[in-house]
């Protein structure tokens, strides 16, 4: 989705927030019931996820940021080396906070 919205022309940094919150909510689904296989049904369990992904989209906000304005790197590649650290930062954040009550 960023790589698209990039290509039609829409500021990185825009690309990646709008990107993030479809991601977000497209992975909550994917996370708890097929990668953490979740039953839990709480508030809690979500706000933990949405903190999470708060912080990873924080993460790949700043690497885009830094990467594009203050390296002039192509906003293709800087997308493929944000999304690579956000997802390591993300999916540890949910495997050891988000679903932890969940397995034990």
């Amino acid at each position: 989705m960023y790589a698209g919205l990039c290509y039609i022309d829409i500021n990185p940094s825009i690309s990646i927030t709008l990107a993030t919150i479809f991601g977000t909510l497209h992975s909550y689904l994917w996370n708890k019931y097929y990668t953490f296989k979740s039953k839990e049904r709480s508030i809690a369990e979500l706000a933990k996820f949405i903190s999470v992904y708060f912080m990873a989209y924080l993460v790949n906000l700043g690497i885009v940021t830094y990467l594009s304005i203050y390296h002039d790197i192509d906003k293709y590649v800087v997308g493929v080396c944000s999304i690579f650290v956000s997802t390591l930062f993300s999916y540890f954040g949910h495997n050891y906070f988000s679903f932890k009550t969940t397995r034990q």
